[in-house]
């Protein structure tokens, strides 16, 4: 190796060390108080005072730093990927521009509050949520839940939590779980913990924001529901003779979904509509009306009685189907709570998620 060669050689290489010795040091400077901290080049802060402008070099420096950060586990490793996935994300939205140009103001995460799972947008003029749900590979439903909004009706400027996943943004309360939210939002646990980062440590804080991927609201829950208006016992309006109704042969438990439905068709229907009484619990009416010859399908008519699976499963009584698709129905420990019958509305994309047990 001649000289000349050699002195090259050394160049580099002290170059590429001081390069990689520089991300070191942004990398753990980022761990120290940043209200101590008078240099934030790697920073979103240098983002918002640049006008949302950001060179090529600085976002290849954001994705190093991130790196170096998790790598060696610092304390600001965090907060470095978090700040990389949101230059990403206001990239891909159009709301940042490299090197020149300026979009407008975009709304930022706040680490603190917001999982990494959950984007916040700032809706831009002329932007339907149809649009914004579209983009993301979310249903309506998914951004109006993810947002306690009753209606799709959305405004320019107007800020709005997206799932970086079909799922939906989830606001932690006191005594919640990943198991427990699995199990009442139809998700899984292993999903919740990888899609928030929550390996390390799974315990959940209150008033945090996080995924729950392929999460899905109860109806109660549901920013739309509204309680029925009237609700009926069964001690003073159409079920006051118990003994009566076990005498028409109604041989399930009083009180539950399917004692009532059961009487409601007995009461109401044709005899061809009577259903047997050793169908067991809701889960499996579907299944053992089918068998009976009774005809089983995903149409709500009236009279029909509706049913769907998971856990004990629920039925109840098709009161109504209006022009638009939307569906009234009935039912016993539902609406109104156990022993009291209780109606209301379904959307015709909520009534399309049942089972429908017709006549034979």
């Amino acid at each position: 190796m001649t000289i000349k060669k050699k002195f090259q050689f050394i160049k580099n290489y002290w170059a590429y060390l001081l390069i990689f010795a520089g991300v070191i040091a942004v990398a753990v400077f980022g761990s120290q108080d940043k209200l101590a901290v008078s240099d934030q080049s790697m920073s979103m802060d240098s983002i918002v005072a640049s006008n949302y402008q950001v060179s090529t070099d600085q976002i290849t420096q954001f994705y190093m730093v991130a790196e170096v950060a998790d790598s060696l586990e610092l304390a600001s490793a965090n907060l470095a990927s978090i700040n990389y996935s949101t230059i990403q994300i206001l990239q891909q939205n159009n709301q940042i521009v490299s090197d020149t140009g300026k979009i407008s103001k975009p709304t930022v995460v706040n680490p603190a509050d917001v999982s990494r799972g959950v984007i916040s947008y700032t809706v831009k003029d002329g932007e339907t949520m149809e649009q914004i749900a579209a983009r993301y590979g979310l249903t309506t439903d998914q951004v109006r839940w993810s947002n306690n909004l009753k209606t799709t009706s959305i405004s320019a400027g107007q800020t709005l939590l997206i799932p970086s996943v079909a799922g939906i943004a989830y606001k932690v309360k006191s005594g919640d779980t990943v198991d427990s939210l699995a199990s009442k939002y139809n998700s899984s646990a292993e999903q919740i913990i990888s899609v928030n980062d929550l390996e390390k440590d799974p315990t959940l804080k209150p008033d945090t924001i996080i995924l729950i991927p392929s999460g899905v609201l109860p109806e109660t829950e549901r920013p739309e529901y509204v309680a029925p208006t009237q609700n009926y016992t069964t001690s003073t309006v159409a079920y006051s003779h118990y003994s009566a109704a076990y005498a028409s042969g109604n041989r399930y438990a009083y009180g539950w979904c399917t004692w009532y439905a059961w009487q409601w068709r007995h009461d109401n229907m044709p005899a061809n509509y009577d259903l047997p009484s050793n169908m067991g619990n809701a889960n499996t009416w579907a299944s053992a009306a089918a068998a009976a010859g009774f005809v089983v399908n995903h149409t709500p008519a009236p009279g029909a009685v509706f049913q769907r699976g998971g856990g004990l499963g629920h039925v109840g009584i098709v009161q109504k189907v209006n022009a638009d698709g939307s569906v009234v129905i009935s039912d016993m420990n539902g609406v109104a709570g156990w022993g009291r019958v209780g109606t209301t509305t379904w959307t015709a994309a909520q009534a399309a998620g049942y089972n429908y047990i017709h006549g034979r």
